[in-house]
């Protein structure tokens, strides 16, 4: 089923809308000028720079906070060296996205005066990452499984990644045509400028896109956005073979309109053809009668295969302190693991020849206990009590 997009009334502005399959919400966004409207003359624009206002269905506190965000993290965003153009634009998109719930947790993370600008925006990259886990799992509805009725899938979240930008390479597509790209690096070298992306070697442009989880990803989660169309159509996204879908991940109902819409993408294999030649990662296809359009794609997460991986364990010890007293017992408490590990064996070592028999190992009770027999104290720093604590890392 294809969702219905509702014409907006912003004048002489493009728009990006936010396209639900239960119910289209509109959100009238001046299409990189966020920066103008928050104030942000330092960052030039090449959209048109006339103030809009966020006029969507959703509430105003929501947009409220879109707004916040985007005036505190700018300047660090442009302080640590990013594409500005391209961030508003990503950003301005995203955060419209966004359920309040999202944004709330994101708009609790400030900007910290005794750190650079990298640090500083690696912080925000950490929180737009949960800022995403909260909005999938907010979308998530009965079985959270993906392809498979039997094999478990996790989304794994990233910091925005432009990886197609038909602006820049390869110009419109054609109503009828369909073009296969890339979603994921398979190498740290891999450069999605050549698709119109993010410039430079992934490993640092999109660090996050390089082998997601160790190799190929099941599916992305991607933005898909259509620039200046001709005419009215859709994106039909997918793997890239035969036959091609019927749903839509975005739709629009005329000319010159910019809308977006948060899609997943099922990885195509890199092997075999489709309709548009070679296969890659994902395929998109302009269906409509008559047009042009451009098309844009940003990933913002992966879903891939649960796997199994070793258990990670650490050994804690702790020493005893003091003296112990001659024909007294001492005991020293096992050290407690730290969160996220569970103590699976306890030890009791000694590095003293003394005549101190060791009475009790107790796991449950957490200590070890020694009679010191001896007629003299004994040094306590020799004798220690260990935990093991493990946990599954999982992948």
């Amino acid at each position: 089923m294809i969702s219905t997009s509702y014409p907006c009334q912003a004048p002489n502005a493009p728009v990006i809308e936010k396209q639900r399959s239960t119910t289209a919400v509109r959100r009238i966004v001046a299409a990189g000028t966020a920066a103008a409207m928050l104030g942000l003359a330092s960052v030039a624009l090449a959209a048109d720079a006339d103030v809009q206002k966020l006029q969507a269905a959703a509430p105003a506190n929501a947009k409220v906070l879109a707004a916040q965000i985007l005036s505190r993290w700018a300047p660090v965003a442009q302080a640590a060296g990013l594409n500005m153009s391209v961030w508003q634009e990503q950003f301005t998109t995203q955060l419209s996205l966004m359920s309040l719930n999202s944004l709330s947790g994101l708009d609790r993370t400030e900007v910290k005066s005794d750190i650079d600008a990298k640090a500083n925006y690696a912080i925000f990259a950490d929180a737009f990452r949960a800022a995403l886990m909260v909005r999938h799992m907010e979308s998530k509805k009965g079985n959270a499984k993906l392809g498979s009725p039997t094999t478990d899938q996790v989304f794994i979240p990233i910091v925005p990644c432009r990886v197609v930008d038909t602006r820049n390479v390869g110009g419109q597509i054609a109503a009828g045509f369909t073009r296969n790209y890339d979603f994921y690096a398979s190498t740290a070298g891999f450069d999605f400028s050549t698709q119109g992306g993010a410039a430079g070697a992934a490993s640092t442009a999109c660090p996050g896109t390089v082998n997601p989880n160790g190799g190929a990803p099941s599916a992305a989660m991607m933005t898909v956005t259509v620039v200046s169309p001709s005419d009215a159509g859709n994106w039909v996204i997918w793997g890239g073979a035969n036959p091609v879908p019927t749903a839509s991940a975005l739709n629009w109902t005329g000319p010159g309109q910019i809308l977006a819409n948060t899609t997943v993408a099922p990885g195509g294999g890199r092997a075999g053809t489709g309709p548009g030649g070679a296969i890659l990662d994902f395929a998109v296809k302009y269906n409509g009668p008559t047009g042009n359009a451009h098309f844009i794609a940003d990933v913002v997460g992966y879903f891939v295969e649960n796997q199994a991986t070793p258990l990670d364990c650490i050994t804690l010890t702790v020493a005893g302190t003091g003296t112990g007293t001659p024909g007294q017992f001492f005991q020293i408490s096992a050290p407690t693991c730290d969160a996220g590990y569970t103590k699976t064996a306890q030890g009791c070592t000694v590095n003293s020849g003394a005549n101190v028999p060791l009475l009790e190992v107790s796991l449950f009770f957490s200590n070890c206990i020694w009679f010191n027999a001896p007629a003299t104290g004994v040094d306590k720093t020799f004798y220690h009590s260990e935990s093991r604590c493990c946990r599954v890392p999982g992948r």
